[in-house]
């Protein structure tokens, strides 16, 4: 799977030849009852840092602990936040 921390800190994840947005599986509804659009992303207390290795000719491979402490595994991954890659 692909992945990157956009420069946002919002966690995008690749999906039919493109990278999408994720959204936050635990959403509030408001009192309106319409549900919030709240991304997944680094503000998040649940939002673990990406812990990322070099794999093979310079890929870059990540786990990335969310809430409820699921891990993601990432086969290529960017941290574009301030800069990183």
């Amino acid at each position: 799977m692909k992945g990157r921390i956009n420069s946002f800190g919002v966690l995008e994840i690749f999906r039919k030849k493109a990278f999408k947005i994720t959204e936050c599986c635990k959403q509030h509804i408001s009192l309106t009852g319409n549900k919030g659009s709240i991304k997944c992303g680094d503000w998040c207390p649940q939002f673990g840092e990406p812990v990322i290795w070099d794999a093979e000719e310079g890929e870059t491979t990540a786990s990335l602990i969310i809430c409820e402490n699921k891990t993601l595994n990432f086969n290529k991954f960017k941290d574009l936040r301030g800069g990183k890659e």
